[in-house]
Formats: C-alpha cells, structure tokens, sequence
C-alpha cells in the first residue's frame, strides 16, 4: 500500500499467530522456540516494506524480506536470513549463524560482551560486519564480492575476501 502519491508507508502489524517450532536435522533435535508470524504490507509497485522482526527467547530461523529489514534475533543459537537490499541483521546472545544475502547490509554478531561464536557471511554488496568481542571470541567472518568493512578482534577468523578490515585492541 502507499500514499496518495504512491509513497511506501510502514505499517506495525501486530503478530496474530503464535506457534512453537521444533527444529531437527538427521533425526536429531536441535531444538524448540515460539515463532511469530508477522504479515508484510505489500507496496502498488510489488516491493514488499521493510519489516521489524525479532526472534525469541529461543533458537530461531529468520528470513527477512524484499525490502530493506531490520532483524533482531534476540537469545538462543540463531539462523538469521537477508533478502535483499539493505538489511541490518543483529545476531544477540547465542552462537548466530548471520547472512546478509545481496544489498548494502550490516551484520553485528550481538553484544560486544558475548562468549559465543557467531557466523558472519555478508554477500553481495558493499557490507560492514561487527565481529568483535571483549573478551576476544574466535568468530568467523567472510565477506563475499563487494567492498566490505569489518570491525573484528584478534581471535576472529576473517577471509581474505573482506577488503578493510579493523580489529579491536585487546
């Protein structure tokens, strides 16, 4: 939906279907959390709005959409998803698994005094990818084509392909 000049105007959707989600892997289970289903407004040119998601308590699977999102996975071990555009992709607490997909995005692993050891992949697009921990965690972060910029510390295991990359004093 837009405007009357066909402007994109973001709406909150409240979150009207609450279920849990057990995940598994080669008859093993990882584990279970809530998800919530949120609904995204579609925009007269077929874009989709930017959404506001945020995992749970648990572990989660969150992929984002066409448009430009923010998505907070909150605690537990997380699988976060980037469609597209410009995404800003927070992992939180737990050992996250963050990828950016194409577009500008900015990845951050969770907060600075995190023990957990976190995936970051930027993908295509000019990324910037906050990787560093205090204490030092050994993370690991590719960047992928695009000039990317990196915030990581001296445990953390950043691919050649990442252009700049910073790293934080002990």
């Amino acid at each position: 939906m837009g405007d009357v000049r066909g402007e994109p105007r973001l709406y909150a959707v409240p979150c009207r279907h609450v279920f849990r989600e057990q995940e598994e892997s080669m008859g093993r289970r990882l584990g279970t959390g809530l998800l919530c289903v949120v609904s995204v407004v579609l925009l007269a040119a077929g874009v989709a709005a930017a959404a506001v998601i945020y995992g749970t308590a648990g572990s989660d699977a969150i992929n984002g959409t066409p448009g430009k999102d923010r998505i907070y996975g909150l605690r537990g071990d997380d699988a976060i998803n980037g469609f597209g555009r410009a995404d800003r992709l927070y992992g939180g607490r737990g050992a996250d698994g963050i990828n950016g997909g194409p577009g500008d995005d900015l990845l951050v692993q969770g907060p600075v005094e995190e023990y957990a050891r976190d995936s970051l992949n930027g993908g295509r697009g000019d990324d910037r990818i906050r990787a560093a921990n205090s204490p030092a965690v050994r993370d690991v972060v590719t960047c992928g084509p695009g000039f990317d910029r990196v915030h990581a510390d001296a445990r953390d295991l950043v691919a050649s392909d990442c252009e700049l990359v910073g790293v934080a004093a002990p």
